[in-house]
């Protein structure tokens, strides 16, 4: 690994918090902002962390864990802000369609978190739905006047969100209408279209498992360094 990315642990804890408010940022996109006593000692150092959300199936079995990212951590005021991506069906997306204030939910991590130090010549920073807030929160982060390139995929214009950056960003809002998400090739084609960096690069891909690996596959194939690449598949098609 480079040495300008790093490998931390942190503690591993559960925390029991409570549903503050429910926002729904896009048709798609629906904010739990979550609250609670456990938050005072909680730590999410990196844009791109996980933690696990716990939830209990309509028939009372074994706790099923998803993970998310953590996109606002408010200490002061015990906030901790989850975005989840509304699908068709699944257990997160069930409950968090469902979601009222004073709900309870179960949330433990982040186990670990990557590091990385912002000193690299250019950034390239690539998401679908799911890694966008991950991706926002990143760009958050960059210092002011970095070079970064985002390719990131939605729907439609109505799904896109305003961005926070002191970097020098160029943005691409790819718009895949009424196909499926995980069916298009417009992250690969967009990446493939970028002009070949000349200096230090940190990519981060946020996507499909299958676009993520293509993605990655084309970069190495150009010279980038895997050392200083961050790629997370947050979701498999068909899986």
């Amino acid at each position: 690994m480079s040495d300008l990315i790093m490998r931390v642990s942190l503690p591993l804890k559960r925390r029991r918090l409570t549903v503050k408010a429910v926002t729904d940022l896009t048709p798609s996109l629906r904010r739990i902002t979550l609250t609670g006593a456990d938050l005072a000692d909680f730590e999410t150092p990196s844009a791109d962390d996980h933690v696990k959300l716990f939830f209990t199936p309509d028939d009372g079995g074994e706790a099923i864990g998803r993970d998310y990212t953590p996109r606002n951590f408010r200490r002061e005021a015990l906030e901790l802000d989850v975005d989840f991506v509304l699908h068709e069906s699944g257990v997160a997306t069930t409950w968090a369609k469902q979601a009222r204030v004073e709900d309870e939910l179960v949330v433990g991590g982040p186990r670990g978190s990557t590091l990385v130090k912002y000193e690299f010549d250019e950034y390239l920073l690539v998401a679908d739905d799911a890694g966008l807030p991950a991706l926002l929160r990143r760009l958050e982060d960059l210092p002011a006047g970095a070079k970064v390139t985002v390719f990131a995929e939605v729907q439609s214009a109505a799904h896109e969100l305003p961005t926070t950056t002191q970097a020098a960003l160029t943005l691409r809002w790819l718009h895949r209408g009424d196909a499926a998400a995980g069916t298009t090739t417009l992250l690969q084609d967009a990446v493939g279209a970028w002009p070949q960096p000349t200096g230090t690069v940190f990519v981060w891909v946020g996507a499909e498992r299958a676009t993520a690996s293509f993605i990655k596959e084309n970069l190495l194939a150009r010279g980038l360094d895997a050392d200083t690449m961050r790629m997370t598949a947050y979701w498999t098609k068909g899986g």
